[in-house]
This record gives structure tokens, C-alpha cells and sequence, in this order.
């Protein structure tokens, strides 16, 4: 009689490879992502636009941004769970649908409180962006999966470049932010079209479940689109298991504040609240310096100088393209630290030299352009190491913990970079919070060459203390 092989998940996904089948969740994904991207980017704009035409003050118009960023806290809080309770395709789902729903309502807005309700929505479904990332990250073999995660991340950098271009379009007339909202929603609709189509549930997750059965015939169907024999890739008789699977418990927000992950969520959770208040407050202070403020004061249509905040959106290409030359050649947490410092000395530096009227353009699109960079650069690689660090069965939730707070970070940025602001002050707090976030980034445990989930548990002794253990390089 033959023993069953028992094939692990970590190998059975090796053994799909990269082909047609992650290509096509990436597309789903990143769509996703960009559509997550375009909803916040464009209060950017429309803020400017609905301050002077509903006569706006500047905290209500800092709070049609901030509610974005308070339902994305609370979307975060209920659906990461969700996500590892009842499985990634449906919240996948859900996320996108709520997304390109509560968008396109945004549209039909005639009060400013109307348009608060509908933004409250889009940031519930925004908060499950996460769930998208985790999916995929699940899907690829460990030695490709930071560079194929960083190549999604392009789609976030088409959302940030596809919006001035957007609002060049539809911002054209008065009043025509309509036709602006209408247009940022499209990517969304296409992303839950495409997700329901072609992404399958996540066998990792299937597996916590006890859902061998489902989990195989899942791999084998991802074989097949990736022209693989699935009945050699995958042969009768095998049993999948996941050796990490006792390693931690079910997935609860409690479970990360245990001993065995207390630090390494600390950290996380305040990398996570730095990266949203500088990736969100440098793209605002760009298009603050960008937009002639005195027609804030006056019945013009506002005029945008589009060319410099479409070449400093272009600027987060360079940004991604970086970290992944830099992503095999260096440590994850030394490329992240780095990315925030030279991100928060350059938001620093625009901001001071707009307090100057007599500073040239050119400077300005110089800093802006870089500023922008850097700051995606250390985006990318927070979402990396986070997706890497947490394991299957708390991955969703504890992304979406870390991805939470960040929102608080998110919603108090607009306060601060508001024209009732100094330019200077703004710039300044700016490089104080980068100088911060990239000390903690630096004391993030390292995630490069570990198999996913395994660099940030601390071992403990027999009285339940951290032992300190080497890092996984």
C-alpha cells in the first residue's frame, strides 16, 4: 500500500511558476489598486473645486478628504477579518463593487453633506484594497513574489498619473467635477468584472479552512491556464498541507498584540501611520504649490498647472522602478527606511522653496518630481514586507490592522496641508514625521528570502518570553 505524498503549500506553489494564470490576477488586482489610488487622489482636486462652489470652509473641505480616510479605517477594521473569516474572493468583491457604486453616486451629489455620505462609502471599500494584495501574494512562488508584487504597483502609479489627466478633462466647465467623478470610477467597474471572471478563492486560505479538496482543484486549474499538465503537476493522491499552519492561531486583532508579534506590530502599525500621512500630504502639498490660490477667492474656474503635477505623478514610475533594481540588492527594511528620508528631505525642501515667490518653476517640478519618488518607492516596499511578515491565517486581518491606523495619518494630513497653513510649517512637520517613520521602517524584522509569514514571529521561552532570534536575509 502507498503512503499519500503530501505535497506542502509553499511547494505546490512553486510549482505553478508565473504564467497566464497570475498575470491574469494581476490585472484584477491592480486594476483594483488604481481605482483605490484614483478615489483618494481625486479630492485632491475636488476639494479645490467644491470649496469654491459650495462655499466651503477650509476644515470642510480638509473633512470631505479626512471621511475617505475614517471609512477606510472602519472598512479595514470589519472587512480584513471578514477576509480570513469567509474567504478573499468575496471581499474581493465586495471592496470593488462598493468602490465604483459609491463613486459613481458621488457624482449626483447636491449638498455638501450628500457628498460626505457617499466619500464614506467609497473609503469603506477602500479599506479592503488590501484584501486584492494579500490574494495575489498568496499565489506567487517565493522567489518572485517581491518583484511581481512591486510590478503591481505600477498600476497604483497609472491611477496617480491617470488622475491630472482626468481632471484636465473634466474639469474644463464649471461645475463639471461631475463628469471628473464619473470618469475616476470607470477603473473600478473593469476590476469587478475582471475579478469575478478570474480570480479563484486563495488555497492557502482554503486550507485553514480544512478545504483540501477545494484548495487541489484550484492549484490544478492554475496549472492548466499555465499550460502545465495538471495531473503531473499535481498527481491522484496528493494531500496538500501547510507546514506553518500551527504556528499561529485563527485570525483575531488580539492575536497581534500577543507576545510572540506585540513588537513587530508596533512597528508596522507606526510605519503604516507615517506612510499615509507623507504618500497623501506630499501628492496635497503638490497640488497646493501647483494651483493659483487666489482664485479660491474669486468666481473663476480654477486653473491647475496640470503639466507639472502630471511629470511629478510620472515620477512614481521611477519611484517603483527603483525598488524593484534595488529590492534583490538590499535588505527590504534598509531600502524602506531610505526610501522615507530622502522622500520626507525632498517634501521638505518644496515646501520651503514655494514659501519663496521668487523660486523658478523649474525647481519646484525638480523637488515635486522627487518628492513624489521617494515617496512611492517607500509605499511599495511597506506593502511588500507587510504582505511577507504576517502568515496565512491573520494575514488579511493584520494587513488591514496596519492599513487602519494608517488612515489615521491619512485623515489628519489634509489639516495640516491646507491653505490656512504656512507652506513652510507644512514642510517642516513633513520632514520631522519622515525622519520618524524611517527610524522605525529600519527596526522592521527582515523579510527577504523567508517564505512568506515566517520572518516576524518571535520564539518564545518556557515562561512565555521572546527569545531573540537572528534575521531570516
Amino acid at each position: 500500500m502507498t503512503t499519500p505524498l503530501k505535497l506542502d503549500i509553499d511547494e505546490a506553489i512553486e510549482r505553478l511558476g508565473m504564467g497566464r494564470f497570475q498575470r491574469r490576477l494581476l490585472l484584477a488586482a491592480g486594476l483594483c489598486i488604481a481605482a483605490d489610488t484614483i478615489e483618494v487622489l481625486l479630492l485632491s482636486f475636488l476639494t479645490l473645486v467644491v470649496t469654491k462652489e459650495w462655499d466651503l470652509n477650509h476644515q470642510q473641505a480638509s473633512a470631505v478628504t479626512s471621511v475617505v480616510f475614517i471609512g477606510a479605517l472602519i472598512g479595514t477594521l470589519v472587512l480584513g477579518p471578514l477576509g480570513d473569516a469567509l474567504g478573499r474572493k468575496p471581499l474581493f468583491v465586495f471592496s470593488t463593487t462598493l468602490i465604483a457604486v459609491c463613486g459613481m453616486l458621488t457624482a449626483l451629489s447636491t449638498t455638501y453633506w450628500i457628498m460626505m455620505i457617499f466619500q464614506f462609502g467609497v473609503g469603506i471599500g477602500v479599506g479592503g484594497v488590501v484584501i486584492p494584495f494579500d490574494a495575489i501574494a498568496e499565489f506567487i512562488p517565493n522567489e518572485q513574489r517581491g518583484t511581481q508584487l512591486l510590478i503591481l504597483g505600477y498600476f497604483w502609479t497609472l491611477g496617480t498619473m491617470a488622475v491630472p489627466i482626468l481632471a484636465w478633462l473634466g474639469l474644463k466647465e464649471e461645475s463639471s467635477w461631475r463628469l471628473f467623478v464619473v470618469l475616476c470610477s470607470i477603473p473600478c467597474v473593469i476590476s469587478t468584472f475582471l475579478t469575478i471572471v478570474f480570480v479563484p478563492e486563495s488555497p492557502r486560505w482554503l486550507l485553514t479552512q480544512g478545504k483540501h479538496d477545494q484548495a487541489l482543484e484550484i492549484l490544478r486549474t492554475a496549472a492548466a491556464t499555465n499550460q502545465l499538465d495538471p495531473t503531473e503537476t499535481f498527481p491522484e493522491g496528493v494531500t496538500l498541507i501547510d507546514k506553518h499552519e500551527a504556528d499561529t492561531e485563527v485570525a483575531s486583532v488580539f492575536t497581534l498584540l500577543k507576545p510572540e508579534w506585540r513588537k513587530m506590530t508596533i512597528l508596522l502599525w507606526s510605519t503604516w501611520i507615517g506612510l499615509a500621512f507623507l504618500y497623501w500630504g506630499t501628492i496635497q502639498v503638490v497640488t497646493l504649490v501647483f494651483v493659483d490660490e487666489s482664485q479660491l477667492k474669486n468666481g473663476d474656474v480654477l486653473t491647475f498647472d496640470y503639466g507639472a503635477i502630471f511629470s511629478s505623478s510620472c515620477a512614481e514610475i521611477v519611484g517603483q522602478t527603483l525598488v524593484i533594481l534595488l529590492i534583490h540588492r538590499a535588505g527590504r527594511t534598509k531600502i524602506t527606511s531610505l526610501m522615507y528620508l530622502l522622500g520626507g528631505i525632498c517634501v521638505f525642501g518644496l515646501c520651503w522653496a514655494a514659501s519663496d515667490i521668487t523660486t523658478p518653476r523649474s525647481v519646484l517640478v525638480v523637488l515635486a518630481f522627487f518628492a513624489r519618488c521617494f515617496a512611492m518607492g517607500a509605499s511599495s516596499m511597506t506593502w511588500i514586507v507587510t504582505a511577507e511578515l504576517l502568515p496565512t491565517q491573520i494575514r488579511t486581518t493584520g494587513h488591514s490592522a496596519a492599513n487602519g491606523v494608517a488612515r489615521l495619518g491619512g485623515a489628519i494630513s489634509p489639516f495640516l496641508v491646507s491653505p490656512a497653513n504656512p507652506i513652510g510649517l507644512i514642510g517642516l512637520v513633513m520632514g520631522v514625521v519622515s525622519i520618524l517613520t524611517s527610524v522605525v521602517a529600519w527596526n522592521l524584522p527582515e523579510t527577504a528570502g523567508a517564505a512568506i509569514g515566517t520572518a516576524g514571529k518571535r520564539e518564545l521561552d518556557p515562561d512565555g518570553k521572546p527569545i531573540q532570534v537572528s534575521e531570516i536575509v
